[in-house]
């Protein structure tokens, strides 16, 4: 048995040992990044409010170096020239 878990929805449970016991095999959890996002935002934005910097924050985001060797972009700009031009 496969549960859509969301946070806050109409889950019975968001523990693991019990969805087991409930026959739940997997449990799916959709919105679990966009939960964390939204609530460390709230976080960012309130110290960019309150300092107007984000360098208090350094320790708790990625960069943009970072972010672009997370999602490989030098492979998807490169892949990108190769088809610049191309019709």
């Amino acid at each position: 048995l496969v549960h859509n878990l969301v946070e806050g929805g109409q889950s019975p449970t968001r523990e693991g040992a019990e969805l087991d016991r409930l026959g739940i095999a997997v449990a799916l959890h959709p919105l679990i990044l966009m939960h964390l996002l939204v609530a460390q935002g709230r976080v960012g934005l309130e110290a960019l409010l309150r300092s107007g910097s984000t360098q208090a924050l350094d320790d708790r985001m990625v960069d943009l170096r970072q972010m672009n060797a997370l999602m490989k972009a030098d492979t998807l700009i490169a892949t990108g020239d190769r088809y610049a031009g191309e019709s």
